[in-house]
C-alpha cells in the first residue's frame, strides 16, 4: 500500500506544474474578463444618464395623452408641405422641431429614424450601446 500511495504521490507532482500555469492563465483571463466588463458597466452607465436625460425632455406631462400614445407619427412629406391648407401652422406648433424623419437608405438599407430636435438628437448620437 505504501507503494502504491508513493506512486500516486509521484503522478500528482508531475501534475502540479500543469494545473498551477492553467491556473495562472484562467486567473488572466478572468482579469481581463473583468476590465472588458468594468468598461462596457460604464458605457451602459453614461448611456443610462443620457437616455435619463432624453426621457426629461420628451416626457409627455399630459397623464391621459401619456396612456393613449402608443406609435409616433412620421410624415412622408420630404418638405413638409402636404398641401392641406389647414395644416399650414405645422411650423408655429412646433411639429418640425419635434418630429421623426426616416432615412430608408441609411444603415446599409436597414433604415434609420432619427428625432429632428435639436436637443434630443445630439444625445441620441451620443449613446455608445
Amino acid at each position: 500500500q505504501v507503494l502504491s500511495s508513493q506512486a500516486t504521490i509521484g503522478m500528482l507532482n508531475d501534475k502540479i506544474p500543469k494545473v498551477e500555469s492553467e491556473l495562472k492563465d484562467h486567473r488572466s483571463n478572468c482579469k481581463s474578463e473583468i476590465t472588458t466588463l468594468k468598461f462596457q458597466i460604464s458605457i451602459v452607465s453614461r448611456d443610462l444618464a443620457i437616455v435619463r436625460k432624453i426621457l426629461t425632455l420628451v416626457k409627455c406631462d399630459d397623464k391621459k395623452a401619456a396612456k393613449k400614445a402608443a406609435l409616433a407619427q412620421v410624415s412622408d412629406d420630404p418638405d413638409g408641405d402636404d398641401g392641406d391648407a389647414e395644416d399650414d401652422d405645422d411650423e408655429n406648433l412646433g411639429m418640425d422641431e419635434h418630429s421623426l424623419v426616416e432615412c430608408a437608405q441609411c444603415m446599409d438599407g436597414r433604415g434609420f429614424v432619427m428625432m429632428k430636435n435639436s436637443d434630443v438628437q445630439p444625445l441620441l448620437n451620443s449613446l455608445e450601446s
